[in-house]
């Protein structure tokens, strides 16, 4: 029987009954592990400003932070800590592809689906 995967180990497993009880209390949130954490075991690099509007909406970057090559992916975040997306290394290129983004860029009020540097 398996009793580890990754960090999360048998002793810090959560019983059924636990999960009721949570769910009862309206306490299920704090189970939670945060949405990331499966991840941990990837690079991480932040993202200026420019280099979050070009991964929200699919471009490649150059990242000067060579450390996350090795692995191939990383975690890429916001100046602010949001979790943006996972991104590929693409040799070829020299270039980090977002490979699944999880934040989405939200369109400005007003505008059309235009080509405005919001990137909506």
């Amino acid at each position: 029987m398996r009793t580890k995967y990754g960090p999360y180990d048998i002793e810090s497993a959560i019983s059924l009954s636990q999960v009721e009880a949570a769910i009862k209390d309206d306490t299920f949130s704090e189970l939670l592990d945060p949405f990331d954490g499966p991840l941990y075991n990837l690079d991480a690099i932040l993202l200026s400003d420019e280099e979050e509007l070009d991964v929200k909406c699919g471009r490649s970057i150059q990242v000067s932070d060579t450390a996350a090559i090795h692995s191939g992916y990383c975690r890429a975040y916001s100046m602010s800590g949001e979790f943006i997306a996972i991104l590929k290394f693409v040799p070829e290129s020299n270039l980090w592809h977002p490979d699944v983004v999880f934040a989405v860029q939200q369109q400005q009020k007003g505008c059309n689906h235009c080509e405005c540097p919001a990137g909506c």
